[in-house]
């Protein structure tokens, strides 16, 4: 990741705070998605999601 963002402020003569603000929002983005992968697939396996569902059922009524 490091390297990626070397590899662009040597390749582009752009501003480097410009470049810089463009890549993380690069690498969010894939933070993000992966984040949503990850999420769906615990909810994906049944006994997490069968905990996560009845999660407040031992609150007394």
């Amino acid at each position: 990741m490091l390297s990626a963002l070397f590899f662009f402020f040597i390749k582009y003569n752009e501003p480097i705070i410009l470049k810089l603000i463009q890549n993380i929002t690069f690498y969010f983005f894939f933070i993000f998605l992966f984040m949503i992968i990850i999420f769906f697939w615990v909810f994906s396996i049944p006994d997490l999601h069968n905990e996560c569902i009845n999660f407040p059922n031992f609150l007394p009524n």
